[in-house]
């Protein structure tokens, strides 16, 4: 059974990607939501759900998902728990329980003592516990911590971006996200008004990838609390990316890119990055070649996340 909050954000749609991947290879599985719109009650015997109507958000019923109001729950169900809700783990519970660590940042926002060595060893190396992680830097994390069953479970950008036409011509403008880093981007742009910004806020999905598709980079001010999706569609749809060297920017295993394209708040302050910026803005076609090992990385993300759950849900344990 997966927990799923009932919003619409890159950890719920990797959810539906994994119950869909799950449901595909002839396996069982539930997704129970939980949220404003939505009742659930966690019990040893089963889990109780409160909705009405279709629960699946509109942007994920592509996706294949079985809801129920009353799922029961043994010995050998497994019930995969999103990080955020780390407070729900019960210390025993008599069914498997697994976390799912698309996020660590987030994580530790809403269980703070994880930010303590002592707090975050003693939850961690819990014997009880599955813990599955998404990014290289969660993996690193939950080593760390002394975790003691730990598999990989990435995610996947939406096939809408990976198929869609890439555009020969585009603008000159750069993207970004004001709530990623917000602060550090209005430090960099009012720096350099001779930039032609483009901030990415109160749109919808196809709009997003609407400018995504035409303009030349996408900058990324965020702490990147995990392997955010945002960089990755922002690259497969043309962009030339630079991201802030924080959390899983700052593993390559997660975003494989020359260091050319990673910066600093210091590299903001003293115009490193204005002057990165404006050499790709001169040369895009150069720069966007440069990138190509990690445009290879995105477009097999798909493939390998569907090996990963073969091996973390339908092999026997033996076979590890």
């Amino acid at each position: 059974m997966l927990l799923c909050p009932h919003v619409v954000t890159g950890g719920p749609e990797a959810i539906h990607q994994l119950s869909d991947a799950i449901l595909s290879f002839g396996g069982e599985v539930i997704v129970a939501y939980y949220g404003n719109q939505v009742g659930l009650s966690i019990e040893d015997s089963g889990v109780a759900c409160a909705f009405s109507g279709n629960p699946t958000p509109q942007p994920y019923r592509d996706y294949r998902a079985i809801v129920a109001s009353r799922i029961p729950l043994t010995e050998n169900s497994l019930v995969l728990y999103p990080e955020s809700v780390l407070s729900w783990v019960a210390a025993s519970r008599p069914f498997q329980v697994g976390i799912w660590w698309v996020s660590v940042d987030n994580a530790i926002v809403k269980a703070p003592q994880l930010a303590y060595d002592f707090h975050r060893n003693a939850f961690l190396s819990r014997p009880n516990l599955i813990h599955y992680f998404q990014s290289a830097y969660a993996h690193d994390y939950l080593n760390k911590g002394g975790a003691r069953t730990i598999y990989p479970l990435a995610d996947y950008i939406n096939q809408r971006y990976l198929n869609a036409q890439r555009k020969s011509s585009r603008d000159q403008s750069i993207t970004f996200f004001p709530r990623k880093g917000g602060a550090l981007a209005s430090v960099f742009f009012d720096s350099h008004p001779d930039l032609n910004r483009m901030p990415i806020e109160n749109m919808p999905p196809e709009a997003v990838h609407d400018t995504l598709l035409k303009s030349q980079i996408y900058i990324d001010f965020g702490h990147h609390p995990g392997k955010d999706r945002i960089p990755r569609e922002a690259a497969i749809s043309g962009n030339i990316v630079f991201l802030h060297e924080r959390g899983a920017a700052a593993f390559h295993l997660d975003h494989p890119l020359d260091r050319f394209f990673l910066f600093t708040s210091a590299d903001i302050n003293n115009g490193s990055l204005y002057e990165r910026v404006k050499k790709v803005l001169a040369e895009p076609g150069k720069y966007f070649a440069a990138q190509s090992a990690y445009h290879s990385r995105i477009s097999f993300e798909r493939e390998e996340f569907l090996t990963q759950v073969k091996m973390n849900f339908f092999e026997p344990l033996l076979t590890r």
